[in-house]
């Protein structure tokens, strides 16, 4: 026997990485979830549901905690302390039972498997894609904050500046690029073959006009957001192509010249170094990563901005990180990134410097399934000699760039928002970001 629980109809059981045992006590009142050491020694109530019929419980690839509650019909997600995150899913199935995550090939989505007395529910959580085509919501539309100049705590207002129609684009999913009162950006579906678009659209909602469509051979599903330098804007699409393993593409900013740079991105027998992140520009050079490729780990890549010398200056392989779903912060010679998974301390991603031209990678920091929660996600922001980013885990963090000085600015405990996603934007001395999910009505904050 490795525990007696001493719980009322244990149910639910999971292990974390470190060994210990959760129990969720089924008919408890409180709906409370017992932990037990690896010797099988109680160590209490590590989180509560607040009702009966907590069932299922499984540990996600972040190290959060989710359970069943039946009572309630629907999942909760706990961080790796206990703290309750919220609601992660309602699931409508008839008391929710077990729960399992899914293997999938998009290391930043989360497929969470859930049954039920009357169903079947399947929820997918990813940072920038959907599970197919028809998951894009129709009424997909740019936003734009205006600021409210009082100094109360009134929400800003939020203008639409366009609803996509699906002929006019489908899922933007990507960052929007600004020059002067124009706003650039793509959709991953949509346009005359519902393969993406590159659109631009003017700050006070007026002109917005297709640039290009996506039609498979120069490109398909544009998951990144473009890059502009002068007239010109740089992108990649993680489809399409010779090979249909995406391409790096060019374009005029006023939709002329399309141009794809380069899609030999088939690396067996790996499979395709498929891009997800946006390009930085600096002078004649593109700087990129891809999510797989390489030693199997993903690729710090450059090619110039004419197409020619392709080359991968780092692969990476699990240890040394695994899986750049970012982009690359440029300063002066080196690029500053992050790995979502990998590492020295187990699955939970790095902070990684590397020169520009393919030497000198250092891991700055290598996270855990600790306080600073791990698995970071977004391309991470310089200012002088200190980056800052954000972990899908739940965090704020801020290192300097010769691995010195981590330190967590933030930790999100639910009300305030779970699981940042996207990378940071500094003005001045403040940062500002979103989460995905969480806030007072758990759609982010």
């Amino acid at each position: 026997m490795f525990a007696s629980t001493g719980l009322h109809g244990p149910v639910g059981l999971a292990f974390d990485h470190k060994g210990s045992l959760y129990a969720a006590n089924y008919f408890d009142n409180s709906g409370s979830i017992e932990e037990f050491g690896s010797t099988g020694n109680d160590l209490g109530v590590f989180a509560s549901t607040g009702a009966q019929l907590t069932a299922g419980l499984v540990f996600g690839p972040g190290g959060n905690l989710y359970a069943a509650n039946g009572s309630a019909n629907k999942i909760e997600e706990f961080s790796p302390t206990g703290s309750d995150l919220g609601t992660f899913a309602s699931t409508g199935i008839g008391e929710p039972q077990f729960l399992a995550f899914a293997p999938v090939p998009e290391p930043s989505a989360l497929i969470l498997i859930c049954t039920g007395f009357v169903g079947l529910l399947v929820v997918v959580r990813r940072r920038r894609l959907s599970a197919t085509r028809s998951a894009v919501a129709a009424a997909s539309a740019v936003v734009t904050l205006l600021l409210s100049q009082s100094s109360t705590a009134d929400a800003a207002p939020i203008a639409i500046l366009h609803n996509f129609s699906g002929a006019d684009g489908s899922g933007p999913v990507a960052s929007l690029a600004l020059s002067g009162a124009t706003l650039f950006g793509t959709t991953q579906f949509g346009g005359l073959s519902n393969d993406g678009t590159i659109f631009n659209i003017n700050t006070d909602a007026s002109g917005y006009s297709v640039l290009h469509n996506f039609s498979g051979l120069d490109g398909s599903q544009p998951y990144a957001g473009v890059t502009l330098s002068g007239s010109t804007l740089y992108g990649t699409t993680a489809f399409g192509g010779t090979s249909n393993d995406g391409t790096i593409f060019t374009v005029s900013a006023n939709g002329a010249g399309y141009s794809v740079l380069y899609n030999d991105f088939l690396a067996p027998p790996y499979g395709p170094n498929t891009s997800y992140a946006d390009l930085t520009v600096s002078g004649p050079t593109l700087y990129g990563t891809t999510i797989y490729g390489g030693t199997n780990g993903g690729t710090v890549f450059k090619v110039n901005t004419n197409g020619m010398g392709y080359s991968n200056l780092y692969s990476f392989d699990q240890a040394d990180g695994k899986y750049p779903d970012a982009g690359v912060t440029l300063g002066g010679s080196t690029l500053y990134g992050t790995t979502l998974n990998g590492g020295e301390l187990g699955d939970y991603g790095t902070v990684f410097r590397i020169n520009t031209d393919g030497s000198g990678h250092l891991i700055l920091h290598s996270f855990s399934s600790g306080s600073d929660r791990g698995n970071p996600l977004g391309q991470l922001v310089l200012s002088g000699s200190t980056l800052y980013g954000v972990t899908q885990g739940g965090t704020v963090f801020k290192v300097n760039t010769d691995g010195t000085g981590y330190a967590i600015l933030h930790t999100f405990t639910g009300a305030d928002g779970v699981a940042p996603s996207a990378g940071l934007t500094l003005a001045g001395s403040m940062l500002y970001g979103t989460t995905e999910r969480g806030g007072a009505s758990n759609d982010g904050t």
